[in-house]
């Protein structure tokens, strides 16, 4: 019975007629024009950079009203997101080569419903629209040429840098083939990265930069070179008794360490005295700015030092021609000449010869010997003869000199052997001992002078002094005799045959040949000393004592300077136009011997 009653209904219902007035209609207010709505980008910025491919996140606050959908558009892309969400997300890809560091618009259209119930509301066809636009520029950070450098920190230090842009996000580190440079200090957007170990040379440093998104795989690297100039190591003559060794004019604040103590610190050169004919070694360790955390030094350096000029040749000297005579070669005696300068020589090569040669004052006589063979040379320095086997003891320093009159003499222990190397045929050669030593015992040094005429020759041994006159070049007759052993040294006048300077009961005085008679005092200062040499073209004395050397005026008996020696007894020195030659060097003493 139910059941009826609720079918007679409906088709009582059916059957009514329905006038539609206004039951199923409802008067609907027109939407505002506006609607407030904000959009923000993972990224707030106006301008973005991206370096990969980028995911974006947008959120819209569409203040109560429903977000219908969004379209994204960048360059020739479209992306239309249409769930019914409030918080969207896309990527944009790396763009192809032709917009790679171009700058190109992303555009999202918003689409947000009205509310107002219409049926265009409801199939989503009236709907506020907004619209929000970015400029993207995709930077390709592996090409990308940033600007990197290098230089001096006030504090002596390296240090590397990278202007940062500031639109990179993430961080930026350095390395030295694998070894970190720390970070120091920032200015502005530029990172500064200290390396206290450089001191110089070419070094390579990295840039890095890492994003600070915590994926490891984002790196990009920039690379270039520092290279500042080696550091020059040298030695060279400051004065006649020490060197100065300098190590260039860095730009760092470097640590030097000189033959290990003798100098450390931060200067630039350090005077070193050295002495006659010494040669030295140095050796200078090198530390970076950071030298007080270093165990080891950086660069280390070597170099040697001799005073003087490299003269590997002997050479002797004539007072009337104003000329040297130079023997230069090893295994040929024959010589050549020099004035002023004296020539340099590179190696023991160029001018290695075994020929000791010497020259009468007037130039005109020239004789080597070689072993034990004595070379005899014209004036136009050709070889005249030879004379072998004259017996010759090296022991301490033998004495050779050669007269204006062409004799050649020379000591044999204590024997006494005249040569003639003159045109003369009246004689050729002539001996005697001087019967003031035993027979092994050598005649030392200074003890034998020739007058430069040929006629005299002076000869102190243990048993006291004695001149002889040799004139005739065929005996030895005593022209004088002292005994008394009081006579340290002398050495014949170099101009005058007449006179000689000695050295009496340790006084400085002139005297004549053969007679020894007083001709002055010279006073001087130095006590306990011998007469070495004299200079025949200066006339200036050289005084030997305890290995050092002391050059006297002998007119005024001034001191004009003093030289530190080694084992000078050994060696045959010569001070010929003020310039001391000794061993393999000549060291010219011109500005120092003014009188």
């Amino acid at each position: 019975m139910k059941i009826f009653y609720i079918l007679l209904s409906l088709l009582l219902f059916t059957s009514c007629t329905f006038e539609p007035d206004g039951l199923n209609y409802v008067e609907i207010e027109k939407p505002a024009d506006t609607h407030p709505m904000e959009v923000t980008l993972s990224i707030d910025r106006d301008s973005i950079y991206i370096y990969r491919s980028t995911n974006f996140s947008y959120k819209i606050n569409s203040n109560g009203k429903k977000l219908n959908a969004a379209v994204v558009k960048y360059l020739d892309n479209e992306i239309i997101m249409t769930a019914n969400a409030e918080n969207f997300s896309f990527y944009i890809d790396k763009p192809n080569t032709d917009n790679t560091n171009k700058w190109f618009d992303l555009t999202i259209d918003f689409y947000v419903s009205t509310g107002s119930g219409s049926i265009a509301d409801v199939v989503k066809m009236e709907n506020y629209l907004m619209s929000k636009t970015w400029k993207i520029q995709f930077v390709d950070l592996q090409n990308a040429k940033l600007k990197t450098g290098h230089k001096i920190h006030p504090d002596g230090y390296l240090e590397v840098y990278i202007i940062k842009p500031s639109y990179l996000e993430g961080k930026f580190t350095c390395d030295n083939f694998g070894i970190p440079i720390p970070h120091s200090r920032n200015s502005g957007d530029t990172l500064f990265f200290a390396d206290k170990s450089y001191v110089y040379g070419t070094e390579r440093y990295q840039m890095t930069f890492k994003f600070d998104d915590n994926q490891n795989y984002n790196w990009y690297n920039w690379s270039f070179t520092v290279n500042y100039p080696e550091i020059e190591f040298k030695a060279e003559a400051y004065g006649p008794d020490s060197c100065k060794v300098s190590w260039g004019n860095s730009p760092f604040k470097l640590y030097y360490n000189l033959n290990n103590n003798l100098y450390s610190g931060f200067d630039k050169a350090y005077i070193v005295p050295i002495m006659v004919n010494e040669k030295k070694s140095f050796n200078l360790k090198i530390n970076s700015p950071n030298y007080v955390n270093e165990t080891y030094s950086r660069e280390y350096k070597t170099t040697e030092f001799i005073q003087g000029t490299q003269t590997y040749y002997n050479m002797c000297y004539s007072v009337d021609k104003d000329i040297f005579f130079i023997s230069s070669n090893e295994s040929l005696p024959y010589i050549s000449s020099s004035g002023i300068p004296i020539p340099k020589s590179e190696n023991n090569a160029q001018y290695n010869s075994k020929v000791n040669i010497y020259c009468s004052p007037n130039g005109k006589y020239i004789a080597g010997h070689s072993y034990l063979n004595i070379y005899i040379y014209n004036e136009n320095l050709t070889l005249a003869k030879k004379i072998p086997d004259i017996g010759l003891d090296y022991n301490y320093r033998p004495y050779f000199a050669v007269t204006n009159d062409g004799a050649f003499t020379y000591q044999h222990r204590n024997t006494l052997h005249l040569r003639n190397v003159s045109e003369r045929t009246d004689w050729e050669s002539f001996s005697f001992k001087t019967d003031l030593d035993s027979l092994y015992t050598n005649i030392y040094l200074s003890v034998i002078a020739n007058s430069i005429d040929g006629k005299y020759i002076c000869v102190r041994g243990l048993n006291g002094l004695k001149i002889y006159d040799v004139s005739d070049h065929q005996t030895a007759r005593v022209a004088y005799t002292h005994p008394d052993k009081g006579v340290n040294s002398f050495v014949a006048h170099p101009t005058d045959p007449g006179l000689i300077y000695a050295v009496v009961n340790g006084e400085l005085q002139l005297r004549t040949c053969p007679g020894f008679e007083l001709v002055k005092n010279i006073d001087i200062e130095l006590a306990d000393y011998k007469i070495y040499t004299i200079d025949p073209y200066s006339r200036i004395l050289m005084m030997w004592k305890n290995d050092d050397l002391y050059f006297y005026d002998p007119d005024t008996g001034q001191k004009l300077l003093q030289l530190k020696s080694n084992q000078l007894w050994r060696q045959q020195a010569l001070l010929v136009r003020n310039h001391l030659k000794m061993a393999n060097n000549t060291i010219d003493l011109t500005q120092y011997l003014q009188k």
